[in-house]
């Protein structure tokens, strides 16, 4: 007889997981921070924890253990977000608690002491890290606006700077209601949504000063093993015209194992440890960038591949069989990206702040099948065409070199 053998399987039907989150957006980032006060923003994100209303930041932290919450925050140039996560029968307690931290906190002045050391060390630690420096170098490479471009954390002296009375006055000018929104996710968040006062806020987005796009090169050269290089163009924002063809260019070019760059430079050639594609979009600017881990011995074929690469794609174009397996992997990373109720909670909200609900994934599988080769070749044309537009930020062994994107 022949033994028969197999693997064992079980299947999961995925019940709701009785979870839910919500997330408080401030329509307030770096961006609206006057010079002398550098990291306002973030700082007082940090800062609200430390006390608020009845409760001391102990207090706060045993509530949040207690209903088994995650509870935190983020500040971008944009906005801020306070953001929690429960089992639903906790969600209204947890949102409470949030909310009090953004309406009422104390803002004490020996809790402002303790945590600007905690954000100096921050600063410290950034400092020793390869990818946070080039990333640091990477906007001011690509507009020439200090207003935009300055470090979310700010600056040494901008941070010691900052007092009590001064995050107060940050605070009491940027958190406003008519400056926030709530988006919720899950089932408990579906009945708080009911309950939730938001006091005549009406989602819009906010008139800033458009950023002035100018291009550098932001080089640091440092003894390192290899050499973390940026290339970046400013690109559409989050609802503008040519998005989706952006982000179907940057699929094909760099935004997968299979892609132009990645098959070339890393599978190919050797020329580089990693290389990829990106595109941030935002709700009034944008950004599509190339980024490679290069070996300083191997950093002039390396840059003169992309270069070829781009000229390549725009004087090509591109084959069907790329860009379809793009769009795919753009709808899958959509439909991850929504598998969880925060994921789920910080895209509603990003987009309540530019005054619309976001496309439907089935809308967005419309907008990127439409796209045809013709529109990657005239967007690839139009952001990476004229070399004098791509800023590059690059840190580690340049051996002096004064310019990169001579290279390209």
């Amino acid at each position: 007889m022949t033994a028969k053998s197999g693997l064992g399987w079980a299947w999961d039907s995925l019940p709701t997981t009785e979870t839910s989150a919500f997330g408080i957006f401030i329509d307030v980032g770096s961006r609206d921070e006057d010079p002398g006060a550098w990291g306002a923003a973030h700082f007082l994100e940090h800062a609200v924890f430390k006390g608020a209303g009845e409760l001391g930041g102990r207090q706060i932290a045993e509530r949040i253990d207690r209903w088994g919450g995650e509870v935190n925050a983020f500040t971008t140039r944009d906005y801020t977000c306070f953001y929690g996560k429960s089992m639903d029968a906790q969600l209204g307690d947890v949102y409470q608690l949030v909310r009090n931290l953004v309406d009422r906190p104390w803002l004490a002045e020996d809790d402002i002491r303790r945590e600007r050391q905690v954000i100096l060390s921050e600063m410290a630690d950034a400092k020793d890290s390869a990818e946070d420096r080039v990333e640091e170098g990477l906007l001011p490479a690509i507009y020439d606006d200090e207003r935009l471009t300055h470090d979310i954390l700010g600056t040494a002296e901008s941070v010691q700077a900052l007092t009590s009375d001064g995050l107060g006055a940050f605070c009491g000018q940027h958190y406003r209601p008519e400056r926030m929104v709530v988006a919720l996710a899950g089932e408990a968040g579906r009945h708080l949504a009911t309950a939730v006062d938001n006091r005549g806020f009406r989602p819009r987005q906010r008139p800033r000063p458009m950023p002035r796009a100018q291009a550098h090169e932001v080089l640091v050269d440092e003894d390192r093993e290899q050499i973390e290089i940026l290339l970046g163009v400013p690109a559409p924002g989050l609802n503008a015209p040519g998005a989706y063809a952006v982000d179907v260019l940057t699929g094909v070019l760099g935004g997968q194992t299979s892609s132009r760059l990645w098959q070339r430079l890393r599978e190919a050639e050797g020329l580089v440890y990693s290389i990829h594609a990106d595109y941030q979009a935002e709700p009034d600017w944008g950004i599509m960038t190339i980024g490679l881990a290069v070996h300083p011995d191997r950093v002039v074929r390396a840059l003169a591949a992309v270069g070829e690469e781009l000229w390549r794609a725009r004087s090509e174009g591109f084959v069907s069989d790329e860009l379809d397996r793009a769009k795919v992997q753009l709808q899958s990373g959509l439909r991850f990206g929504l598998e969880t109720v925060d994921r789920r909670m910080l895209r509603l909200g990003r987009y309540l702040l530019t005054g619309r609900r976001p496309p439907t994934p089935a809308e967005m599988d419309r907008a990127w099948l439409a796209i045809h080769t013709d529109d990657l070749i005239e967007w690839v044309d139009r952001l990476w065409g004229k070399s004098e537009r791509i800023g590059v930020s690059a840190f580690g062994p340049l051996d002096g070199r004064k310019s990169l994107r001579a290279l390209l």
